[in-house]
């Protein structure tokens, strides 16, 4: 490579950064420091040419980051543990239920995909 391609390479390069520099600056400008640093870290892996579509995809949410999310009257999921699953294998070994130890090897086997 020449002295004239390395140093055009060099100048597209800078030409780049300080456009990118001047585009993250008008569009993190408005935000806070917090959002504005939320917003830098999600626009940090988008091309130049891409960033200011890549903001308005990102701003409703870094917006919103610190508010609750709106309910949409779907229930909420809650689990209710009936017992407690340990995985002690002494303890059920006094049992003597065949049957029992059984159903929990099958569950086991299946929740591992091999059932």
């Amino acid at each position: 490579m020449t002295n004239g391609r390395k140093l055009n390479t060099k100048l597209s390069a800078t030409r780049d950064l300080l456009e990118r520099d001047r585009t993250l600056q008008m569009l993190l400008s408005p935000l806070g420091d917090e959002k504005s640093r939320v917003m830098g870290d999600l626009l940090e892996s988008v091309k130049t040419a891409g960033l200011e579509k890549a903001y308005n995809k990102y701003l409703p949410a870094v917006l919103n980051e610190g508010q609750a999310p709106v309910s949409r009257g779907r229930k909420v999921l809650s689990e209710d543990v009936k017992t407690e699953r340990t995985g002690n294998r002494a303890e059920r070994a006094h049992e003597g239920n065949d049957e029992v130890i059984v159903d929990e090897i099958n569950n086991m086997k299946r929740l591992a995909g091999l059932q």
